[in-house]
């Protein structure tokens, strides 16, 4: 059996680093033709790596950057991962059967849970969105997602995004934030 290759830089660009994959396909149309397992994106590891397509690594290296790093920055934390909730899922929205294919199923999407700072502190979107200690960094990095990508889905959405975010790159006329 061949060793996997170790990680290095994807996608063209050096903020990301991880491994490319084989076209990933799925039951109903669900795939990726060209994925890549990320483990860093810019500067930020990714727990546990993520399957995505390029464009929405591109895109989260891009918000980590010039949105979520910053935010924690400006409290004095350092962003050193994120938890990922979901990224590649062959699935139907919400994860109901039958239901229009989720940007999940293309790679297309992300879900952060959570940011581990540089001290080792945990910020979680279930436990820290609503508070006056984290809740308005959580929130200004929610925004700065808005607009880079095409869905951005957080905890005021419903119920199924009390606990993170939901970052797509599906293409719209104009970003939907809820």
């Amino acid at each position: 059996m061949p060793r996997p290759k170790p990680d290095a830089e994807v996608c063209g660009t050096a903020a990301l680093v991880g491994r490319v994959l084989p076209r990933e396909t799925g039951e109903g149309g669900c795939g990726i033709a060209a994925p890549v397992m990320l483990a860093v994106a810019a500067g930020v590891a990714l727990e546990p790596p993520a399957t995505v397509a390029c464009e929405t690594a591109r895109t989260l290296a891009e918000w980590l950057e010039a949105g979520a790093k910053p935010e924690f920055a400006a409290r004095g934390a350092r962003l050193e991962s994120v938890t990922v909730a979901d990224a590649y899922s062959c699935r139907g929205r919400n994860r109901k059967a039958g239901a229009k294919l989720s940007e999940h199923a293309f790679g297309r999407a992300i879900d952060i849970s959570g940011f581990r700072l540089g001290d080792g502190t945990e910020v979680t979107v279930r436990e820290d969105w609503g508070t006056k200690d984290w809740g308005p960094v959580l929130r200004r990095a929610y925004d700065a997602a808005c607009g880079r990508f095409g869905t951005v889905l957080g905890p005021e959405a419903n119920a199924l995004h009390a606990d993170h975010l939901h970052l797509d790159v599906a293409a719209r006329r104009s970003p939907y934030c809820e």
